[in-house]
Order: structure tokens, then sequence, then C-alpha cells
């Protein structure tokens, strides 16, 4: 299980390095050539992508697994923003030898129908915790040239002052305080959200919070199946603050 986990952190900070960005953030591609969440807040969602959506979320626990293995060959498990990961082959091969054993041996031990609901679960919490988070319109695709700024746009909060959702979901429910400070324990991020949305009013910086998880998962869908305008051709590159397009996004810089 460590060897996914590992696998996986690989993508996801690389994901926290360039969330939303169009080919940086590997997380806005994990259901392609299907859909890419970059084209959808470009050119808006359809009923075809509300429909491969609803037959591809329940996939999504092994679509995550087969997109992290592919991302880590990809970069070799190097270079994500800069820190060396000496993960590479011996660790991809690990992965793809240990996942089917894992899998076999949940079905085992809970049989098929414990197994199905407990991969339910699990999908269920991805989705409201992890994707739709930072797919909830077109806003969350406009960017700028500022890390930080980047976060607050492109980043859903779902419920943060209750406490149970909070202890439900560890605290990443707070994914705003989650993705401005990485490495902080989730279970106390429900103390800083009120800190941080208070500095964010006070300066006028964005902060998008969803009541519940209904609300966030609404908009989530409304969002692929177009009911959102679509945001252009600039969505998921970087933008002057002022909102006036840059000549090239970073994918261009550093090509």
């Amino acid at each position: 299980m460590v060897l996914v986990v590992d696998a996986w952190m690989v993508e996801h900070q690389a994901h926290h390095a360039y969330t939303n960005e169009g080919g940086l953030d590997p997380d806005t591609a994990w259901f392609a050539p299907a859909f890419n969440y970059l084209e959808v807040a470009r050119q808006g969602g359809s009923r075809r992508v509300g429909l491969l959506a609803s037959g591809l979320y329940p996939l999504l626990v092994p679509i995550m697994l087969l997109k992290s293995l592919g991302h880590l060959v990809k970069t070799r498990g190097w270079a994500v923003r800069g820190h060396d990961l000496p993960l590479g082959l011996p660790l991809l091969a690990g992965v793809a030898l240990l996942s089917p054993l894992r899998f076999a041996l949940d079905i085992y031990i809970f049989g098929p129908t414990g197994f199905a609901a407990a991969l339910l679960t699990a999908t269920m919490y991805l989705c409201v915790t992890f994707v739709a988070t930072h797919a909830a319109n077109e806003s969350n695709y406009a960017l700028t040239d500022d890390w930080a700024l980047n976060q607050l746009r492109s980043t859903n909060n779902v419920a943060s002052s209750s406490w149970w959702y909070s202890a439900l979901c560890g605290g990443i429910n707070c994914h705003i305080e989650h993705h401005l400070f990485p490495q902080i324990s989730s279970t106390v991020l429900p103390e800083i959200a009120p800190v941080v949305k208070e500095y964010c009013r006070e300066r006028g910086l964005p902060y998008n919070e969803k009541p519940s998880p209904f609300h966030l998962f609404r908009e989530h869908a409304a969002f692929l199946r177009g009911f959102g305008p679509g945001i252009g051709r600039g969505a998921g590159s970087t933008v002057k603050p002022s909102g006036h397009p840059k000549a090239i996004s970073r994918s261009e810089e550093r090509s």
C-alpha cells in the first residue's frame, strides 16, 4: 500500500505545484482522452461530457492508480517543482506487482459486495474532496502568474465551518488551506480556514466556499454538462492579475 501511495504522491506534488495549469497539472487529464477538464473550461461542457463522466467516475480509483503510474513513467519520478524524488522503475515494478494482489486480498476479506461498497465509498470521497474541488466552474481555471493567488482561484472549500463534515473528511474539505499549507496536518485545517477566509475578505481576494458537498457536485455536474459559457482558450494558462492574458503559459515557458 505504501508503494501505491508513493506513486500517487509523485503526481500529487505536481498537482500542488501547478494546480489547474495546462500541460503541468496531471490531474486535469485524469479522464483523457475521453475528456479533459481544461478543454471543458475553455470550450464549455456538453451532454456528451456529462455522460462520459457518469460512466467513468465509478472507475476513479483504478484510473487514478493507472494515471499515477503513467505520470511516474513520464517523469521518472523526478523534477516535481525542483525537488529530486529518487523513485523510478523499482517503485513502478513494485506497484504493478502488488496492486492486483492488494485488491484480490480486499475482495477475499470483505467479499465482492463489501469490496464494491468500500470502493464506492472511496470513490465518493475522492470526488467531493479531490476532483470537484478544482472543477466547480470555469473560474477555477482563470489563473494568474501568482502561485498563492492561483490556489485561491482554482480551489473550493466545502462546509469548512461544519465540525462533523470536517471530521468526516479528515479536514481535507478545507481544500484551499490544504493547498496553501500542504505540510500542515489536515486535522487542524478547519481551525486555519476562518483566518484565511477573513484575510481574503479584507483584501478582496477570491475565496470559494460551497455550503455542502451536494452544492459542490451540482455545480461540478453543470460545469461538465455545459451550463457554463466556457472562458476561452486562456483557461489553464497564466494571466496577469489584471486579467490580461500573458503571451505564453508556463508550459510553453518551460519548453
